[in-house]
């Protein structure tokens, strides 16, 4: 991912220390029981789901929904074209608007927000709740700090990840821009539904299956949708009977740093051979991964109670929409959108006179301070658009206004 969360890779002290504080409350010996246990709460019409009490997770005790509730579609918002983020309420009151990461191991939050202590990774939240009503009740989450859980209002506010997923079940429809938790999903939505299977991890348990990019197999690739490209290593692109074209350079941005990262072009790439797309935007990148870039060209399923990925194929006249990169040739940083990271040569951007010592002020008009990244990417990259004004202030602290024109889609 040019964004890429290799949460488990990073932070694996965490795991140790969830495992040594809560193992007397949470974990047997043997292999994890999935209970399935609902019944109708006092006075209201509210299932509650038991989650996986006596399985490894680091996941919530309850899921509790509205009858029905897992039916009803969560609207997601489509960041770089890529990052599908949700927005969620914490403990009642707290708005985020976190990423949905089949990749990362377990879900992150700003620290501090909640009353944790200094030097504390882990906090229980009361409650975790999506638009659709569906919430996931005492919660343990990890408040490390990263570049994708900022407390900011307009940033990434952290990471859904599989820790919370892997008991429910998930359904990203990247073109409806909407998701559904549990199965409720599944069966919606046009389309042939073509699945295979993925296995989990036994160290992180994230899901994982066989990639095949342009003929040549790989096995034990990480099924990311928190990755934005589909990512393959130096060694394994060695190993292609074609060595990949380039398409372009980015700044990547992890967890934790930031790194100038090439782009590439990618044949036919399949899981399990099976589940198959054509001439997607790769990474060249230290780890592997199935990415968004695979991902966004279907209506994903993720089944984990069952290991099933289901995809759905969208009709040929869709088509993903395009980064501001992509578009005008402007890369914003994550962390400060009023920062730029990357003008490219000859793009829009370049042509409007801007450079990288610019600080961005405003879209159309619209403060970026009170756009924040996720909001200044979504005026940048509205594909109904093909101009935007965007105001710039210069290191001697002038300002000027540049008309930018999309490249064509």
């Amino acid at each position: 991912m040019n964004e890429a969360l290799d949460i488990q890779g990073r932070s694996g002290h965490l795991g140790a220390t969830w495992k040594s504080a809560f193992r007397s409350r949470w974990l047997v010996p043997g292999f994890a029981l999935f209970l399935a246990v609902q019944f109708t709460a006092q006075g209201a019409d509210l299932q509650i789901k038991t989650l996986s009490k006596n399985s490894p997770t680091y996941g919530a005790r309850a899921l509790s929904y509205p009858k029905g509730g897992l039916g009803v579609a969560i609207p997601i918002r489509l960041i770089r074209g890529v990052h599908p983020v949700v927005r969620v309420t914490v403990n009642g009151g707290r708005e985020l608007d976190i990423l949905v990461d089949t990749g990362a191991n377990r879900t992150y939050l700003p620290p501090g927000l909640f009353g944790d202590r200094k030097g504390q990774e882990l906090i229980h939240l009361k409650s975790l709740c999506f638009q659709n009503r569906v919430c996931f009740r005492d919660a343990a989450v990890s408040t490390a700090p990263t570049n994708y859980s900022l407390a900011r209002p307009g940033y990434y506010n952290g990471l859904l990840g599989v820790d919370l997923l892997r008991d429910t079940g998930l359904t990203i429809d990247y073109k409806a821009r909407q998701m559904f938790l549990g199965n409720g999903g599944i069966e919606a939505g046009g389309g042939e539904a073509i699945q295979t299977w993925f296995y989990m991890d036994s160290r992180s348990r994230r899901p994982h299956a066989k990639m095949t990019v342009g003929g040549m197999e790989f096995l034990g690739i990480l099924l990311d949708t928190g990755a934005s490209f589909t990512r393959l290593t130096p060694p394994m692109i060695a190993r292609l009977e074609a060595a990949p074209t380039a398409a372009y350079l980015e700044m990547a941005f992890s967890t934790t740093g930031v790194q100038r990262t090439a782009i590439i072009n990618l044949p036919r790439v399949c899981v399990n051979a099976k589940l198959c797309t054509q001439d997607i935007l790769g990474q060249k990148a230290s780890w592997p991964a199935v990415g968004a870039t695979f991902f966004r060209n279907f209506r994903t399923t993720f089944d984990f109670r069952n290991k099933r990925l289901i995809l759905r194929p969208y009709s040929p006249a869709w088509k993903p929409p395009k980064s501001a990169l992509q578009r005008l040739g402007l890369q914003l940083d994550i962390r400060d959108a009023g920062t730029i990271v990357l003008v490219q040569t000859g793009s829009p951007a370049t042509l409007s006179g801007i450079t990288i010592a610019d600080t961005l002020v405003s879209i159309d008009g619209r403060s970026v301070a009170d756009l924040g990244y996720l909001g200044a990417h979504e005026n940048l990259e509205n594909q109904d658009r093909r101009s935007t004004d965007i105001t710039l202030r210069r290191k001697d602290g002038g300002t000027y206004t540049a008309h930018l024109t999309a490249r064509a889609p």
